[in-house]
């Protein structure tokens, strides 16, 4: 059995997700292997020291 048999879940937070990590994301999505994903809402960049990810809420990213 193969890699291409197996199923690859794939876990992360909404910053590497949705923007420091979507182009490998989406090779994996293209590839046409049975992907599962798993987004956690962290509402931040926790590698950068927690600023607010474009996957947060507007309103969360505005300075307070």
């Amino acid at each position: 059995m193969g890699w291409q048999a197996k199923r690859l879940w794939i876990v992360g937070g909404d910053g590497a997700m949705l923007d420091i990590g979507f182009q490998s994301l989406f090779a994996h999505a293209a590839s046409g292997m049975d992907i599962k994903v798993i987004v956690l809402d962290t509402q931040v960049y926790s590698n950068t020291g927690g600023q607010a990810s474009t996957g947060s809420l507007q309103e969360d990213r505005m300075p307070r």
